[in-house]
C-alpha cells in the first residue's frame, strides 16, 4: 500500500482563495469571509503495503480489532509480491439482497470537476448489480451512486464524476467514502467476496501552515501535527513557520487539548527570514502550564481566505524527577518502603513478589521469550488468542517481579533475569499479533498493558543497564 496525498499546488495561487458559490445540503463553502482556501490534491490507494490500515468493514462490524472479513491479499507475511487488493468476504446468513464493503474516513474537498476510480471484484453466486459507492458529507448528508456492471469474477474498472452529484461551482467537504458490492437475492450456502484495488479521488485540502520549530510529526488519520520533543514548565516553547500566503497577522490559540480550556490568544511575528515565529512562556503569568496543549495558528490574507493549522505538545512539571526510579517511587522514599517490608500487611505484600519472581526464574529462561508471533494465524485470530496472551503475559510477568525484587532489595540475580528479558523483548519486530498488524493496527490492549510493565521494568534496572542497552529498550 502506498497511500499517498499528493498537492498539486498551483504556483503562486495564493493571492485569491479557491472558493465556491452554490446551494444543496451537506459542509458547503461559498466565497463569503472566512471560507478556507484551498488547494488541489489527489488522494491514491493501492494497498501494496499489505496492510488494512485505516480501511474498515462497511457496514460496521461488531468489533473491528477482530475482523477476519476484511483483509489485504496476498497478506502481509507473504513477501515481495505485487498486485494486493483489499477483500472484504462475507457468508449471508439469510436468502435476501445483501450490500457489503468497506469504508475510509477521508479530510478532503470535493466538486463537480472531482472524478473517483477504482477497480472492484465481485463474487457472487447469484449475481450482482455492481458497486454502490457512498459519500458521506458534512452535517450528515449522504449521496451514493450505483457503478452497474453484472460480470462476476472479474475486474471492473470503475469511475463515478462527482458532476453527477453536486452542482457547478459548489465545493463540499466529504468526511468518508464507502464501497459496496450489490448482490440480489444473495445465497446463504455460498461466500460472497468483493475486492477493491487503486482507488483515486481528485479534490481539494485545506492550504496548511508550514512548522518549521518544533519539529513535527504528521499521521494521515491524525488532524493534528505532533510535536517531536517535549516541553518544561517554566522554560518556553516556540513555535515558527511559512504561512501559506502573504499575510500581515497571523495568531496562535493555545487550549488544553483535552478539554478546550484555558484558552490562550497569541500574536507572531515576522521573522527577517519571512516566516512567522512567536515564543510562549511556560509560566504561571502566561497561563501555559504542564499538561498536553493544542496551539491552532490561523492566519487570512487581503480576500478574506482562512487558513488553520493546530499542533499538540506536552508540557511536563518543572519538578518531574530526572533520575530513576521515578514511576512509582524515587530514592528517597526506599528507606520508608523497605521499613513498611518487615512487618505486617507489607511484609505479606514484599514476600507474594519475591515468590512470584523465584517461581518465574524456576520455570523459564530468557530464551524462552524469544519472538513467536510468525506462527500465529495470519487471518483467524480466535483460535490463537490464548496463545498471543500467553506470549505476551510470561515475559511480562517476569520483567515486572524480578525488577520490582532488584530494586527493593537489590538481588542481583533477579535484576539479571530482569534485564535479559527486557533486552530479548526489544528484539520482538511486533508486539501485536499477524492479524491486527494486517489490519494496519500496531497496538491493542493488551499490548498497552505488557508495555506498562516493561516501563517500570526499565525504570527499576536503570541502573543495571549499559548506555547501549537503555537506548535499545527505548528505541
Amino acid at each position: 500500500m502506498r497511500v499517498a496525498l499528493f498537492c498539486l499546488c498551483i504556483a503562486f495561487l495564493i493571492a485569491s482563495p479557491v472558493s465556491f458559490t452554490g446551494s444543496g445540503d451537506g459542509a458547503e463553502i461559498s466565497a463569503a469571509y472566512g471560507a478556507p482556501v484551498l488547494e488541489d490534491c489527489i488522494y491514491t490507494e493501492d494497498f501494496e503495503s499489505g496492510a488494512v490500515g485505516p480501511w474498515a468493514s462497511y457496514p460496521p462490524s461488531q468489533d473491528t480489532a477482530y475482523d477476519p472479513s476484511i483483509h489485504v491479499l496476498p497478506l502481509l507475511s507473504e513477501k515481495n509480491v505485487k498486485n494486493r487488493a483489499l477483500w472484504r468476504e462475507i457468508t449471508p446468513d439469510y436468502d435476501i439482497d445483501y450490500e457489503f464493503g468497506a469504508r475510509k474516513l477521508l479530510d478532503m474537498y470535493v466538486d463537480s470537476s472531482s472524478v473517483l476510480t477504482f477497480r472492484a471484484f465481485v463474487k457472487s453466486y447469484r449475481g450482482t448489480k455492481g458497486v454502490m459507492v457512498r459519500f458521506g458529507f458534512g452535517n450528515g448528508v449522504m449521496k451514493e451512486r450505483l457503478v452497474p456492471f453484472d460480470e462476476i469474477q472479474v475486474w471492473k474498472d470503475c469511475t463515478v464524476r462527482l458532476a453527477d452529484i453536486l452542482p457547478a461551482g459548489v465545493c463540499k467537504k466529504v468526511d468518508g467514502i464507502a464501497f459496496m458490492a450489490v448482490c440480489p437475492n444473495a445465497d446463504p450456502e455460498t461466500l460472497l467476496r468483493f475486492g477493491l484495488d487503486d482507488v483515486k479521488l481528485t479534490g481539494k485540502r485545506e492550504r496548511p501552515f508550514v512548522f518549521t520549530a518544533p519539529k513535527v510529526h504528521k499521521l494521515d488519520e491524525w488532524k493534528d501535527h505532533i510535536a517531536g520533543t517535549h516541553f518544561t514548565a517554566g522554560g518556553t516553547v516556540t513555535i515558527s513557520g511559512t504561512a501559506p500566503v502573504e499575510t500581515g497577522k497571523v495568531q496562535v490559540r493555545l487550549v488544553r487539548a483535552l478539554t478546550g480550556g484555558d484558552e490562550r490568544q497569541f500574536s507572531m511575528k515576522r521573522t527577517s527570514g519571512g516566516q512567522w515565529s512567536v515564543t510562549i512562556p511556560l509560566d504561571e503569568k502566561s497561563g501555559t502550564g504542564p499538561g498536553f496543549w493544542r496551539a491552532t495558528v490561523s492566519l487570512a490574507d487581503k480576500n478574506g481566505g482562512t487558513f488553520s493549522t493546530s499542533l499538540v505538545f506536552l508540557v511536563r512539571r518543572k519538578d518531574a524527577p530526572d533520575d530513576h526510579p521515578r514511576l512509582y517511587y524515587s530514592h528517597e522514599d526506599m528507606s520508608a518502603i523497605r521499613g513498611k517490608m518487615s512487618s505486617g500487611r507489607g511484609k505479606t505484600v514484599w514476600e507474594a513478589i519475591r515468590s512470584r519472581a523465584d517461581r518465574a526464574r524456576a520455570e523459564h529462561t530468557v530464551d524462552d521469550f524469544a519472538y513467536k508471533f510468525d506462527a500465529l494465524n495470519d487471518i483467524h485470530w480466535l483460535p490463537v488468542f490464548g496463545d498471543y496472551g500467553r506470549e505476551i503475559r510470561e515475559p511480562q510477568d517476569y520483567i515486572r517481579e524480578n525488577a520490582l525484587v532488584y530494586a527493593l532489595s537489590g538481588d542481583a540475580g533477579a535484576g539479571d533475569a530482569a534485564r535479559g528479558a527486557l533486552l530479548k523483548m526489544a528484539e520482538w519486530p511486533s508486539y501485536v499479533p499477524p492479524h491486527i498488524l494486517n489490519q494496519g493496527k500496531h497496538s491493542y490492549y493488551i499490548t498497552g498493558i505488557m508495555l506498562t510493565d516493561l516501563a517500570l521494568g526499565y525504570d527499576l534496572l536503570y541502573d543495571r543497564l549499559t548506555p547501549e542497552e537503555r537506548k535499545t529498550v527505548a528505541e
